[in-house]
């Protein structure tokens, strides 16, 4: 499978899979006669979300694959438990943590935080039949398809994997029938031929290869889907099974709309999501396995416009593109099979807008549209003397969100003194004018100069200020200069340097109140910081006590860090970075009577004594600061040079985290950071 085909049927499973979830979501856990009774049968998004919050079925996906590159072993299984444990915050987001015992994947968490063996964490005899054979086995096995290139065998055995750490029995074999089904829609032409070769991937006298045999038992004889799905509630119900989300219903309705749908991806989804049940889990597999196979039509892709949220321990790769995260698991896929491709380091319109979006008006009738690798920024109608923004969000305060379901804490993606550079062409000669911006969270305008385009391909950058302040959004303001309809211009790449140089003053910063959780507990964090673990606010300054924060751009590369805190007779906090999770970070520890350097690779915490210092008591409530120098290796502490350090820094890209070790409240009041100049 060559390089662009490959990345084509990646990027539509994937936008499959979103679309899936955006449709199920308004209407999961529904009953079937529910649906009917609200919507008659569904033909469309049931829910207008704007920006969609981060859902559990994209998360798992995204970021458990990682464990096939996080300086990565020949172990599968511990690479995948550690990235369970890297990603995921303590109880919150990332998954539904509806407690031990109740939530599948809640347990098995604890599990391994308890040091359980990940060969243990999920299994039967540990959690119980009921609890371990639900839905989570197969809602998060697609990135194993999508990183086989078409190899059933390998992401069934991936598969299988990774969701033995969290499940077991009929869950595994869910598992593994998901992830062959959509490696094999790469390579099949129809999905009868996708069933067929993907059961051979399922143990034949297991509970769900029955029940995929039933239902192709049924179609044969019935083809009325509406029948299936009463024979489905009748035969398949969760109380045949117990547990919130049983596997097994909800596989039999993922048979049937794969067989009733007929090969058409819109026909498909709408029958799954009409069906009832776990709606979101369901049509995100589904969408996966379609997407690939048939694509997916611009009735779905325009409402989401590219852009998927997260909701990890890594604040700013919780924004992303669902163009630039299928590139993620094509780099993956070629890992694999031991071959590399360069990062994607700006923004190609290869599939999609890269999330950008117009502010059209009455005055400035515009749209984007990506066309040959290309932004298409059509002007149906401009008026003379007025203006557009074509932007992009770096940021997104918590009312710009539709909803917290599972908890979307982020930092932003661009920051102060980095430099924007949009490459753009004038084909059409219009007679309009350019400035680059970006926009902070409380409405401020940084803006270059102004500046014309031709019709040839030309680069234009603008520097960011350095400064205090958060970048909400960035893109370039248009202005017409006569009345200007049915034209076009075109953006072809844009690109952020990650060379930050930029301060955070705590005291600046807000609590923010989240609203309600998938639970309906109100949930509170802190602007443009996650917390990991513990408990951390503000009040005049960042308060951590007996937990980690991270914030930063975790890709790019620290040069240096100044961080002023208060210290008191009771000190023990880790300043950390090349962050990459909660468990893979180099740091200092500070301690009343000593600094370390640290590193920890997935829970290995190795600490090296730099020096003994004397933090006396009279120092309590006094402000300090602690200079580190990551490219050289050089700490300045109180007012105390320490030239040689027992440590050789990696330099490598990562964010910048915070740990209070100890049950007594850390109060860091600034910290200044500046990144390494990027190399382009």
């Amino acid at each position: 499978m060559d390089f662009k085909t490959y990345y084509k049927k990646t990027y539509d499973a994937w936008l499959g899979k979103i679309v899936g979830i955006r449709l199920g979501s308004p209407i999961e856990a529904w009953e079937y006669e529910d649906i009917l009774k609200t919507y008659n049968e569904i033909n469309d998004y049931p829910v207008d979300y704007g920006i969609f919050a981060a859902d559990d079925d994209s998360n798992g996906p995204r970021f458990f694959v990682e464990a096939l590159n996080d300086d990565a072993s020949d172990n599968h299984l511990e690479n995948m438990a550690n990235s369970i444990l890297n990603y995921v915050r303590q109880g919150d987001g990332f998954f539904w943590w509806g407690g031990i015992g109740v939530s599948t994947e809640h347990t098995a968490y604890d599990n391994l935080m308890k040091n359980m063996s990940y060969l243990k964490s999920g299994k039967a005899s540990v959690n119980g039949d009921e609890l371990s054979q639900q839905i989570g086995g197969q809602i998060f096995s697609d990135c194993w398809g999508y990183v086989s290139m078409g190899d059933a065998s390998l992401a069934s055995k991936l598969a299988y994997d990774m969701a033995s750490i969290t499940h077991d029995k009929e869950a595994l074999e869910g598992a593994k029938f998901i992830a062959a089904a959509i490696a094999n829609a790469y390579v099949k032409d129809n999905v009868y031929e996708v069933l067929k070769e993907s059961k051979k991937y399922v143990d034949n006298n297991s509970e769900y290869y029955k029940t995929i045999e039933d239902i192709e038992n049924y179609y044969v004889n019935n083809k009325d889907y509406k029948s299936c799905i009463k024979y489905i509630v009748e035969n398949y119900a969760y109380e045949k099974y117990g547990g919130i989300c049983p596997i097994i219903s909800n596989a039999a309705l993922i048979i049937m709309s794969l067989l009733y749908g007929e090969n058409d991806f819109d026909k498909t989804m709408c029958i799954l999501a009409t069906a009832g049940w776990d709606t979101d889990c369901n049509l995100g597999n589904v969408g996966s396995i379609m997407g690939a196979l048939k694509g997916v039509s611009e009735k779905w892709a325009r409402p989401i416009n590219d852009l998927i949220i997260f909701s990890s321990s890594m604040g700013s790769l919780n924004i992303d593109t669902i163009t630039n995260t299928a590139y993620r698991f094509v780099q993956i896929g070629y890992k694999l099979i031991n071959k590399h491709i360069d990062d994607l380091k700006s923004d190609k319109f290869i599939f999609s807008t890269q999330a950008f979006n117009t502010r059209s008006n009455r005055y400035s009738e515009t749209n984007l549209k990506s066309e040959d690798e290309k932004l298409k920024v059509i002007i149906n109608n401009g008026y003379e003397g007025y203006s557009d923004e074509i932007y992009k969000k770096s940021y997104y305060l918590p009312n710009e969100i539709y909803d917290f379901r599972y908890e979307p804490v982020l930092s932003p993606t661009v920051y102060p003194n980095e430099t924007i550079t949009f490459k753009i062409s004038n084909p059409l000669d219009l007679n309009i004018s350019f400035n680059i911006y970006v926009k902070d969270v409380k409405g401020n305008y940084y803006i270059g100069e102004a500046f014309n385009v031709d019709k040839q391909i030309k680069d234009f950058s603008y520097k960011i200020p350095k400064g205090d302040f958060t970048v909400s959004e960035y893109g370039i303001k248009v202005l017409y200069k006569n009345k200007i309809i049915r034209s076009y211009f075109l953006i072809h790449e844009v690109h952020v340097s990650k060379d930050y140089d930029y301060e955070i003053n705590f005291s600046k910063e807000e609590n923010y109140d989240y609203g309600l959780d998938f639970m309906s507990v109100r949930q509170y964090g802190i602007s443009q910081i996650v917390k990991s673990y513990g408990n951390s606010y503000i009040d005049n300054g960042l308060i951590i006590n007996n937990g980690m924060v991270i914030f930063s751009d975790a890709k790019a590369s620290v040069e240096t860090i100044k961080l002023e805190f208060v210290a008191n007779n009771d000190i023990d906090f880790t300043l950390c970075f090349n962050v990459k999770g909660i468990n893979r970070y180099e740091g200092v520890r500070v301690k009343k009577d000593s600094l370390y350097y640290v590193e920890n690779i997935n829970r290995n915490i190795n600490e090296t004594l730099i020096s003994k210092i004397n933090l006396i008591a009279d120092q309590n409530n006094e402000k300090l600061i602690l200079n580190i120098n990551v490219k050289y290796g050089k700490i300045v502490l109180f007012k105390t040079s320490i030239e040689e350090l027992k440590f050789t820094p990696k330099n490598t890209y990562g964010a910048i985290g915070i740990i209070n070790h100890i049950n007594s409240e850390l109060k860091v009041l600034s910290c200044k950071l500046k990144a390494i100049q990027e190399k382009v």
